[in-house]
C-alpha cells in the first residue's frame, strides 16, 4: 500500500482534522483518507429519491410559504 507524506499543512487544518478524527473515534490517517475519498469519489445522488422526498415535503405544507416564512 502506498505511503504519502504531507508537508506544509496549516496548523488550523491539522487541528480540525484531528478534532474530527477524535469525534469519530478514528486516527488522523483514517480521517485524512476519508476526506480524500469524499473529494475524489463524491457520493452519487439518487434523483428519484430526492424528487419523492421533495413531493412528500410539499404535500405536508398546508399553505403556500411566504417570504416571511422562509426568512424565519
Amino acid at each position: 500500500m502506498p505511503t504519502v507524506t504531507l508537508e506544509g499543512m496549516p496548523e488550523a487544518l491539522y487541528r480540525r482534522l484531528t478534532s474530527r478524527a477524535k469525534e469519530r473515534g478514528w486516527n488522523l490517517n483514517d480521517e485524512i483518507l476519508s476526506c480524500l475519498e469524499s473529494a475524489v469519489y463524491p457520493r452519487r445522488i439518487d434523483v428519484e429519491t430526492w424528487l419523492r422526498r421533495a413531493a412528500d415535503a410539499r404535500s405536508r405544507v398546508k399553505r403556500p410559504l411566504t417570504d416571511l416564512d422562509l426568512e424565519a
